[in-house]
């Protein structure tokens, strides 16, 4: 029964070892906790071995096995569970502003889609007493779990890249501005170690395109592009 269990217990903790191994043929990276989590469950075939003449011995070779084997298996759950306790479904909401001395306007060409402004996102932009025209330049949703909203006003490309803390289960308001960029609430919105990067994407020289990118829970990054037309771009 013991040697039953001991290589049974080996095959199942080795198959998902050697998936992870098999990446390595794409140019994945190679960690030690890999091959040592191996030798483990190898270990544990030979514990199962042992265990027909000498318990005692199958058993100690067994623990030793078992401490190599969660080299690779408690990192991994480690990380699963921070990823769980972390995620969020953050939506980003990005806005072209026009300032000019004019009363506010919003043009949601985006609306009747998934992608149109919300009730709360045009609350927000008329809290904030802006002057001029707003644009609707698109929004996304990521992760899972508990909501986040991040809206994202930009009034010129980025000419490099911008990072901009995620909000931690709140709604919060990044407004750009040519010294850097403004945050509301300043203090009272509470952020991640994640950020929303904001790159610029150059055609012939010129950004006409800001992209957009989310770190999610996982470390993956997700993204899309906000265009700039031809006459907003800098020269």
């Amino acid at each position: 029964m013991a040697f039953v269990l001991y290589l049974l217990t080996a095959i199942l903790t080795a198959l998902p070892v050697l998936g992870t191994l098999r990446w390595a043929v794409w140019g994945a990276p190679l960690f030690i906790w890999q091959p040592v989590s191996l030798l483990g469950s190898c270990l544990l075939a030979v514990a199962g071995l042992v265990s027909f003449s000498h318990r005692r011995v199958a058993a100690r070779i067994a623990v030793v096995a078992l401490v190599a084997i969660w080299s690779f298996y408690l990192p991994a759950v480690a990380s699963i569970l921070h990823t769980r306790l972390t995620d969020q479904r953050l939506t980003v909401q990005v806005v072209r502003w026009t300032p000019s001395k004019a009363a506010l306007t919003i043009s949601d060409t985006l609306q009747g889609t998934n992608a149109e402004l919300t009730t709360t996102d045009i609350e927000h932009l008329q809290a904030l007493k802006l002057t001029g025209k707003i644009e609707n330049a698109g929004r996304q949703t990521f992760g899972t779990g508990r909501a986040s909203h991040a809206l994202i006003v930009l009034d010129h490309p980025v000419m490099s890249r911008a990072e901009l803390p995620e909000p931690n289960g709140v709604d919060v308001v990044y407004i750009q501005r040519q010294n850097g960029w403004e945050k509301y609430p300043a203090t009272a919105a509470p952020t991640l170690k994640r950020t929303i990067s904001l790159e610029p994407l150059h055609s012939q020289g010129i950004p006409t395109q800001t992209l957009v990118v989310v770190e999610l829970a996982t470390g993956a990054k997700q993204g899309f592009g906000v265009l700039w037309p031809e006459s907003e771009a800098p020269r």
